[in-house]
């Protein structure tokens, strides 16, 4: 084991990637478009320009939260975020205390994180 980990292995990075590349996009094109004042860009072309950069913030915005929660999930597999169960778990809430603290916290966080994206 050489103690590094390789990059792109997984769902989180590969949607990383292509969220950061929309982001680029929507910077430039933004930056381009209405930041520059560009004479050869037309009214009617920024008016294009602003309903897709109105769409896309929003699909951006979303897309990071779900980025953010595949990371999450990602590094929960890596710590094992499960406790031992000998028959139905009709109650779970009874084993809450059995799931490790490293867990409970990146729950929490995860359901802020989706709260944050509703």
């Amino acid at each position: 084991v050489s103690g590094f980990i390789a990059n792109l292995y997984s769902l989180h990075s590969w949607i990383g990637v292509g969220v950061i590349l929309l982001y680029i996009c929507q910077f430039f094109a933004g930056i381009l478009s209405f930041g520059l004042n560009v004479p050869a860009i037309s009214p009617a072309a920024r008016a294009k320009v602003m309903n897709l950069h109105k769409f896309l913030g929003p699909m951006i915005y979303i897309a990071v939260a779900c980025t953010i929660l595949l990371g999450i999930q990602e590094k929960e597999g890596f710590v094992g975020c499960a406790y031992k169960v000998d028959k139905a778990d009709l109650f779970p809430i009874q084993h809450f205390s059995e799931i490790p603290r490293a867990c409970r916290i990146s729950h929490s966080l995860g359901i802020i994180v989706f709260a944050m994206a509703l």
